[in-house]
């Protein structure tokens, strides 16, 4: 689909992960709960922690982070509309 070259990711089981350009990488995963938007768009941060504590003083709720050992920390929610966001940490 994205060509030979292009690096390809199975972080944990259930999700794949493509690498389309220099930071920014394509995700598809399973999962039980249908998700409405059926896209969610995620911000690769430094520090997830901070990043959610800035966002919190805005009044964004970013939603508790959960870490994958020596994968990644992430987070989900949704803005008002219902389009999915997520922040992710990379150790």
């Amino acid at each position: 689909m994205f060509g030979a070259e292009v690096e390809v990711l199975r972080p944990f089981p259930g999700v794949v992960e493509f690498k389309v350009a220099p930071g920014v990488w394509y995700q598809i995963f399973e999962t039980e709960d249908h998700q409405p938007a059926g896209a969610v768009v995620r911000f690769l941060v430094d520090d997830i922690a901070a990043t959610q504590a800035m966002w919190a003083d805005a009044g964004i709720d970013t939603g508790d982070a959960i870490q994958v050992p020596s994968v990644v920390t992430y987070s989900e929610f949704s803005d008002p509309d219902g389009n999915a966001f997520g922040l992710y940490e990379l150790p």
